[in-house]
């Protein structure tokens, strides 16, 4: 009876150990797939940065073209209606 328990304790001492070997593997798995899944987060923001400064440097160009094409109508306007007076007042 005595060498029965002994048996069965070294069983569940084998399936301890075993259990224990797999667990190793289970555990550097779960902590590849950590650090994969955190480096994609990372590179996913530092896309969406870079995305963000894109437009934002995109935007603000074209903001200033804007107004300097403004400013070059309101002067064509300008030189426009001064050339008109210039020619109703030289039509007499």
């Amino acid at each position: 009876m005595l060498l029965r328990e002994t048996e069965s304790q070294l069983l569940i001492l084998n399936m301890n150990l075993v259990e224990l070997a797999q667990f190793g593997p289970s555990i550097f798995a779960i902590a590849c797939t950590y650090l994969i899944a955190k480096m994609f987060i990372n590179f996913i923001k530092v896309q969406e940065k870079n995305y963000t400064d894109l437009v934002k440097n995109h935007l603000k160009s074209e903001t200033k073209a804007k107004i300097k094409m403004e400013k070059s109508f309101n002067r064509l306007a300008n030189t426009i209606e001064e050339l008109l007076k210039w020619l109703k007042g030289n039509n007499k």
